[in-house]
């Protein structure tokens, strides 16, 4: 459980997500509100901004070191609502084209969508974004690939979660 006021998880080692890097990465949880952003993933590099963070109910910022993306992704309204858990999948290529899965079926969104591939982000810190943005809600499980996998791998590993979180 994260209270959204200080606390945050720091991971031994960091896997680098940034730039042409692929990902995949699984978010198991819910969020309890939206007083301030909802850091999921940061880069504790001094200075550093890189993030991936849910603005609010409808809203996802990433961006790399240094480096916004293009726009934040926005989806449809109350599409990561309050009080209700849900399984998150972003699957990003090294093109930085990137695609979105809730509860393991594929969301288009509204506008953004692509992520920058111009600098890094070494994601080590789970809780907290780079501005203060310390996460609220429960965090049930994470799981963060260094390559993009296929879409039956994600189907595989949404419905192990789902099976057994949600």
């Amino acid at each position: 459980r994260f209270d959204g006021n200080n606390d945050q998880y720091d991971l031994g080692s960091s896997t680098p997500i940034g730039g042409t890097k692929s990902f995949t990465f699984f978010w198991v949880g819910q969020f309890s509100d939206f007083t301030s952003p909802n850091g999921i993933l940061a880069d504790s590099t001094e200075d550093s901004t890189a993030e991936l963070e849910f603005l609010n109910t409808t809203t996802l910022n990433y961006r790399n070191r240094g480096s916004v993306s293009p726009s934040p992704t926005v989806f449809a309204s109350g599409t990561f609502p309050t009080r209700t858990p849900m399984q998150f999948c972003i699957r990003k290529n090294s093109n930085g084209s990137v695609q979105f899965f809730k509860n393991g079926v594929l969301i288009t969104p509204a506008s953004g969508g692509v992520f920058s591939t111009t600098s890094d982000f070494d994601a080590d810190i789970i809780g907290v974004d780079n501005t203060n943005g310390f996460f609220s809600g429960y965090v049930y499980e994470l799981a963060l690939y260094e390559r993009a996998l296929s879409s039956a791998e994600i189907g595989t590993i949404s419905n192990y979660l789902s099976g057994k979180l949600l």
